[in-house]
């Protein structure tokens, strides 16, 4: 069994590591504690928006506020403990003073989607084209990629910062390339949390049986609860200004 503080890089904007009990941290997030600023990527190769059920501009994100984008299980239900899990971090980012991306269908999705919308933000699904499925009723802007792979893109490049809930083969393949781009520097650096147990589980099976290193876990933030990962969030972005409102 690895030790949760062999978890913990040492030298990375944002290093894996628990927030223990009695509060939420930040991690060592070295010098450069802002959000980085988006442009607008609607246009992108494969990407379009389809429709804006809020309002805004089309052809445009639409945001005002951080945005962050989430991963979950498709397959959790309205009364599945990870789907409220779901629902409580989305209603808490939007009152913390962020917006939401998904990917806009069922399961985690919805449930973040939906306490999001409750809490006041913005949300963002990004959908693809070819899927039947509709995008679940609580997204405010559904944004159609052309692909599942411009799908990822959108989703990775439009976020300020990632939170990953519990899923399955699709969770896990967007928390890897995530990870991969943070590694590589193809992004700059922003969050990556990681909720619940079942992530530090991962995270030593990886280093166990992969050729997975600890300095290759700094990027990782862990936290038990969305209460935790949303505070996290809310310190990192917001200590040393007031959040802002969400456009009327």
């Amino acid at each position: 069994m690895i030790a949760q503080d062999k978890l913990a890089g040492r030298a990375a904007p944002y290093r894996a590591v628990f927030l223990r009990d009695g509060g939420p941290r930040a991690a060592n997030q070295g010098p450069d504690r802002r959000a980085p600023k988006r442009g607008d990527r609607s246009q992108d190769a494969g990407v379009r928006v389809s429709r804006d059920r809020s309002g805004t501009d089309k052809g445009r994100l639409g945001v005002r506020r951080p945005l962050i984008t989430v991963f979950g299980s498709s397959r959790a239900k309205p009364d599945d403990a990870l789907y409220q899990e779901g629902y409580t971090l989305g209603r808490l980012l939007g009152e913390a003073g962020f917006d939401v991306a998904t990917g806009g269908y069922r399961g985690v999705m919805e449930a973040v989607s939906r306490g999001a919308r409750t809490g006041g933000a913005h949300v963002l699904g990004v959908t693809v084209a070819s899927f039947k499925d509709e995008a679940n009723p609580f997204t405010a802007q559904e944004i159609r990629s052309k692909d599942i792979y411009t799908r990822l893109r959108q989703l990775i490049e439009s976020g300020d910062a990632y939170v990953a809930l519990r899923g399955g083969m699709g969770t896990l393949c967007e928390v890897v390339f995530a990870w991969q781009m943070l590694k590589l520097a193809l992004l700059p650096a922003r969050p990556l949390v990681l909720v619940g147990q079942c992530w530090g589980a991962v995270l030593e099976r990886w280093l166990e049986q992969l050729t997975v290193t600890e300095s290759d876990c700094d990027c990782f933030t862990l936290t038990k609860t969305p209460e935790e990962a949303a505070a996290f969030l809310g310190v990192l972005f917001f200590a040393d200004k007031k959040a802002p409102a969400q456009p009327k």
